[in-house]
């Protein structure tokens, strides 16, 4: 038997605790519980989902391209309506990710991502990660 939290004790940590586990870890069908369909997001590499079909599509995408993913939590920090992660993520990449081939190269890069929450559901983010890290490791031979 499984014991779910009452709704009274879920918070927006709550809420981007279960997000980032989970659609970092091939459950990208999470936004459509967790996201506003009005999701505005920025900092992307490449380019920016605009709706929450291309959020979602860019979890797709991004549990392809890094199927071994694997990401750590190194601080957590919420305040009202906002929650700030910054994370550390390793993986082989195994697919097209930004518009690189895949190279099965590993990778192992940091950065931060805000989110702001609206009736416990994202609203919008600002991803900010090491993409000069990221994108030599990718093409690096």
């Amino acid at each position: 038997m499984t014991h779910q939290l009452s709704p009274k004790y879920i918070t927006n940590r709550d809420v981007v605790l279960r997000f980032f586990e989970e659609s970092h870890s091939h459950n990208p069908g999470i936004v459509y519980d967790l996201v506003t369909s009005d999701i505005v997001t920025h900092g992307f590499p490449c380019q920016n989902p605009h709706d929450l079909d291309s959020y979602h599509d860019f979890f797709v995408g991004l549990n392809a391209a890094f199927p071994d993913m694997a990401f750590t939590i190194l601080t957590m920090v919420a305040e009202h309506d906002h929650v700030a992660v910054r994370f550390r993520i390793q993986a082989t990449h195994h697919d097209v990710f930004a518009g690189i081939a895949a190279s099965g190269n590993k990778v192992d890069f940091t950065g931060m991502v805000l989110y702001r929450l609206r009736d416990l559901r994202i609203a919008e983010t600002w991803l900010h990660p090491d993409v000069t890290t990221l994108m030599a490791q990718l093409t690096t031979q």
